[in-house]
């Protein structure tokens, strides 16, 4: 990683949301794209983080996955998924800490305690833009960059011979 990135200033850090995300668990509901994304990069980064797609139904690879202190970060827009509202619910009653991403037009973030980061997403289309959310998971990739330091240098090396190993990329 270059000490550029590591050192390029960011906004003011939100509260929580910079912490170094161990371990971290990404809940998605929509939209997928920008935040598998979110996650692909997150997890390049820094160990111990999670992708929980909900598929057993029941979310246990998240809400029960026995981390000392995990931090869930759930990622859903317009229209708002029934089960991304539950997941929070179900978070709080556990005393979880998350984030919930969403954009600002979202008619229940505000009820719960996690840290909320809106962004807003309406450009007068047919859909909504994503761009806002791609760029808010950006800064916080760099935040998170910023906060880990000079170790960071350490994980990406190891990263690169492992794609070198299995000549995945052409570097």
């Amino acid at each position: 990683m270059s000490t550029s990135l590591r050192n390029r200033r960011c906004l003011p850090a939100w509260p929580n949301a910079f912490r170094t995300l161990t371990p971290c668990i990404s809940s998605v509901f929509s939209p997928r794209a920008a935040s598998a994304t979110f996650y692909s990069y997150l997890e390049y980064i820094r160990p111990r983080v999670f992708y929980s797609d909900g598929m057993s139904g029941s979310y246990v690879d998240s809400l029960n996955s026995e981390f000392k202190s995990p931090y869930l970060i759930v990622t859903d827009t317009r229209a708002y998924s029934m089960i991304a509202r539950r997941y929070c619910e179900a978070a709080t009653r556990r005393g979880l800490p998350f984030a919930l991403v969403t954009d600002i037009y979202c008619p229940w973030a505000r009820e719960f305690d996690g840290d909320l980061l809106q962004v807003k997403t309406d450009v007068g289309q047919f859909w909504d833009s994503l761009a806002p959310l791609t760029c808010l998971f950006n800064l916080l990739i760099s935040a998170i960059v910023e906060r880990l330091g000079p170790g960071i240098d350490e994980r990406v090396a190891r990263n690169r011979e492992l794609q070198s190993e299995f000549d995945q990329f052409d570097l």
